[in-house]
């Protein structure tokens, strides 16, 4: 049986091969008779199909290919005959797709039988010699001499036959001698596989010098000869190129677990040293407050008592209070100290009012503040999620939002769910793979409070971006990273905090969820507010934690007279009466910043 091919669709588009046997094997394993590319062409199995001659007939079969197998568009299914005309096969739903055509080798040509019946003539003619011998003797030589000439016609004839079958072979040879060294090419052989790159391109050579002397056989062989060579040298090069692309991954998970590890130990360090100024300042100014043995110097301390801290106003309370029992009754002072002592009372009642609305409306909130853990990854070219565990880290974040809605709806700021945006050695790394042409994906997890305690509520495949704001981005600035085993300079721009930084999550299925609701008044300045964000406590454990201060300035972007950490970052900012003012976008230990709600409740909408 002949058998011909023509590639239309997959690695060897546009390529024509011409197969012979009573068999011939189908699949992406190099011993099959018609194999396709093992890297590129992953729709067909190893052993995918075969092509049989029975009975006079070509009959297709599927092999238990995994993508099954299609004729003329209808999936085979045990074995079925080739139409005799052409027909169409494809390996796979979304595989190669070639053009078949067949036929069965014939028996003698009309020729060769012709001989045969002149010899038969000339056995007649024998038996009647007797009667002519004369005139038999001419007739034997005649057909001796038609013969002589029919047999040198047929042998110039199969010799002509011959030598175009071979060009064309031959020029099937060169053309997929010419594939496989641009496949090979492509995939790095000239670097990676440098010996079998250079012993295929030397067979490549010998086969146009054999081509240019008209030896046929002998370049078409050499050809051959190249298109595994080359093969050989792909493999080797992609191979190579794996094991780098490994080392590559390892070294980018390495640095994203590093950067990760370094944004919670900031975390930690950042709030012992809050706790460490807090106690500086009340130290300084007990000793201060005790240390003034003249009224004037009393009265200039307490001039520096902030009376938005309850802590400094009871420590100057008692001051002053201790130096009334002590100081004469008729002292000039005395009243001012006195009116003092009644300010401070006054201002330390009025914050205990407010102080404790803040914390009932804190504990109220609690049940809808979430923790958001996200996450940024690129896949090299050609790989798919669903077929490939390699996953190349470009950036994560851990942050706090709540829940605006009972249906799920999510508010947080950008950098949770984007922080390759803001960060500028995770941009300069996403640049880097975008040239390789990877893909990029993103994952984001919510986690609810339960108890004291965050547990994950809904996976990525629950959480969608329901609403994102267009990014502002900085001037251009170069960054230098360790990238495929040395340091590379790239220019990148980041993103500028602003009133687009919130972003609106969906979560699937969700309703009846717990929800806080927006306040819809412009944010006044001293405005006392608490700030609610996620942190990791003392054991270890995710859980929710709170700082009471105020608003400094602002309308859209404002100032906070409050501590935060990146772990906060979304969070909620609530006012005495428990509605949402503000979501914090970016932490500092004294003065934060956020987004007032009037800014972002179109995200809602």
């Amino acid at each position: 049986m002949k058998l011909t091919v023509v590639h239309l669709e997959g690695s060897k588009q546009g390529l024509t091969e011409t197969l012979t046997g009573q068999v011939i094997t189908i699949g992406r394993d190099p011993s099959n008779v018609l194999s396709f590319d093992p890297f590129k062409d992953l729709d067909v199995s190893s052993r995918h199909a075969s092509i049989s001659v029975q009975g006079g007939q070509a009959i297709l079969q599927d092999l238990g290919s995994t993508n099954g197998t299609f004729l003329n568009g209808s999936k085979v299914t045990g074995a079925i005959p080739l139409p005799a005309g052409g027909c169409m096969i494809q390996f796979g739903e979304s595989g190669p797709k070639v053009q078949a055509t067949w036929s069965l080798d014939e028996g003698p040509g009309k020729k060769t039988r012709m001989i045969h019946d002149l010899s038969s003539k000339l056995d007649q003619e024998e038996q009647k010699r007797k009667r002519d011998r004369r005139r038999n003797l001419i007739i034997v030589l005649l057909l001796l001499l038609l013969g002589v000439g029919v047999a040198a016609g047929l042998v110039l004839k199969a010799r002509s036959d011959r030598i175009a079958i071979l060009r064309k072979e031959l020029e099937r040879a060169r053309e997929r001698a010419e594939s496989e060294q641009a496949a090979a090419k492509e995939l790095g052989g000239p670097r990676q596989a440098k010996a079998d790159w250079e012993a295929a391109l030397a067979s490549l050579n010998a086969a146009q010098e054999a081509e240019a002397r008209e030896a046929l056989e002998e370049a078409r062989d050499a050809y051959e000869q190249a298109v595994v060579r080359f093969q050989k040298a792909g493999r080797t090069a992609n191979a190579a190129a794996l094991e780098k692309l490994k080392e590559q991954l390892a070294q980018a998970s390495k640095q994203a677990e590093q950067s990760l590890a370094d944004k919670e130990a900031k975390d930690r360090a950042d709030r012992a040293k809050l706790e460490e100024q807090n106690k500086a300042l009340l130290a300084a100014l007990r000793k201060e407050l005790e240390a003034a043995r003249k009224v004037q110097d009393l009265l200039r301390a307490l001039d520096r008592v902030d009376r938005n801290n309850p802590e400094q106003l009871k420590q100057a309370i008692a001051t002053v209070e201790k130096a009334l029992g002590e100081l004469p009754a008729d002292l000039a002072e005395r009243p001012e100290l006195e009116r003092r002592l009644a300010e401070f009372k006054k201002r330390l009642e009025e914050l205990g009012n407010v102080s404790a609305r803040l914390q009932a409306a804190a504990k109220k909130a609690k049940p809808a503040v979430v923790m958001i853990r996200s996450r940024v990854f690129a896949l090299p070219k050609g790989q798919r999620k669903d077929t490939t565990k390699i996953r190349v880290k470009v950036a994560e974040n851990v942050g706090t939002g709540f829940l605006a809605s009972p249906k799920g709806r999510v508010v947080t700021a950008k950098e949770v769910v984007f922080p390759e945006l803001f960060d500028p050695k995770a941009a300069a790394l996403q640049a880097k793979l975008e040239e390789r042409g990877m893909s990029f994906y993103r994952e984001i997890e919510v986690w609810t409070l339960s108890g004291s305690e965050y547990q994950l509520a809904y996976g990525p495949d629950k959480v969608s971006i329901a609403r994102k704001f267009d990014d502002v981005l900085g001037p251009k600035q170069k960054v230098t990273i360790a990238f495929d085993n040395s340091d590379v300079e790239v220019t990148v721009r980041t993103h500028v905090r602003g009133d687009a930084d919130v972003v609106a999550l969906a979560l699937e299925g969700a309703d009846g969820l717990p929800h806080l609701e927006l306040g819809d008044k412009p944010v006044q300045e001293g405005l006392p507010l608490v700030a609610l964000g996620t942190h990791k406590g003392e054991e270890g454990k995710l859980g929710l934690f709170m700082f009471e201060g105020k608003v400094s300035s602002g309308e859209k972007v404002l100032s906070l007279a409050v501590p935060s950490f990146n772990s906060w970052l979304g969070g909620p900012l609530l006012d005495a009466d428990g509605k949402v003012v503000g979501i914090l976008i970016q932490e500092d230990l004294e003065k934060s910043r956020g987004l007032a709600s009037t800014a972002f409740r179109s995200a809602l909408d």
